[in-house]
């Protein structure tokens, strides 16, 4: 990054200046630039392969931008329960910008949102009740508000978008599209799955402006070891692009794990010093 997009580098008690960019990102001394750590987990791989992510097969993107429900598998999950009381679900809004909202849970009855999604990035657990166990105590689904809802749980599997297992306080889904106007940049991914099962996965990434099939960015297998990926120099993935990991498993079913990490970068969707 050129010096002019830098804040003064702070210093450590002898006045001396951090240097290490691992620590200056996070800090905010880069501007328009921030760390990104996408990972995900499916607890039940089958010999297909399936998307990592908690809600398990494949994971349906919206079809176009909608207001979403979200509801808990348990009545503690509300402002008068023992459970948690607020989420803060984070994606991109009909024209691709970076949308949030704070929604308050109502236990299994399901609360919509104020504003369209488009795509749904991540949902975390911001406040609970005090008295109780600090996290969500149910299965938290967010889900396209055309779901048909029962006890809490949407009935058409293709309609979720993300999931906050019990006990979890956020998503664990390694899918994510880049906003308009940034870059993704990723440093290293990695894939972990145990148990004796050969584990084979691929890196994906789709355009969702100019449609067509995803193409395969990353592939390989692992056997009880983490599959570590370290990118020198790092790969751009550009704006309005879906990048996600998919696994399967040799025989039977297996728990996979995934991540990504990268630097999200306002840049226009193209590289720091192209041409406009």
């Amino acid at each position: 990054m050129p010096h002019a997009a830098h804040k003064v580098a702070p210093q450590d008690g002898n006045q001396r200046p951090f240097t290490n960019d691992k620590l200056l990102v996070p800090m905010g001394v880069y501007k328009d630039m921030q760390a990104m750590a996408k990972f995900g987990t499916n607890p039940e791989v089958g010999t297909a392969y399936e998307d990592v992510w908690a809600g398990g097969g494949t994971h349906i993107r919206l079809a176009a931008a909608t207001l979403l429900e979200v509801a808990s598998t348990s009545v503690q999950d509300d402002a008068g329960g023992t459970g948690a009381t607020t989420i803060l679900i984070q994606g991109l809004a009909p024209d691709y910008t970076a949308y949030q909202e704070f929604l308050v849970l109502d236990g299994t009855t399901p609360v919509a949102t104020q504003g369209e999604f488009l795509f749904v990035n991540r949902a975390f657990v911001i406040l609970t009740n005090p008295s109780g166990n600090e996290t969500n105590v149910g299965i938290i689904s967010i889900a396209d508000d055309a779901a048909t809802w029962v006890a809490g749980v949407p009935q058409e599997p293709a309609l979720i978008q993300s999931i906050i297992l019990a006990d979890a306080g956020q998503t664990q889904q390694c899918i994510y599209t880049i906003p308009a106007g940034h870059s993704l940049y990723v440093s290293d991914t990695y894939v972990n799955g145990g148990g004796n099962k050969t584990v084979t996965f691929q890196l994906f990434s789709y355009d969702n402006v100019n449609v067509g099939p995803g193409r395969i960015a990353l592939e390989g297998t692992s056997l009880n070891s983490m599959a570590m990926t370290e990118f020198d120099p790092y790969v751009q993935v550009p704006e309005k692009f879906t990048i996600w990991f998919q696994a399967k498993v040799t025989a039977g079913t297996g728990t996979v794990s995934a991540g990504i990490n990268g630097y999200l970068i306002e840049d226009g969707g193209k590289p720091v010093g192209a041409e406009q």
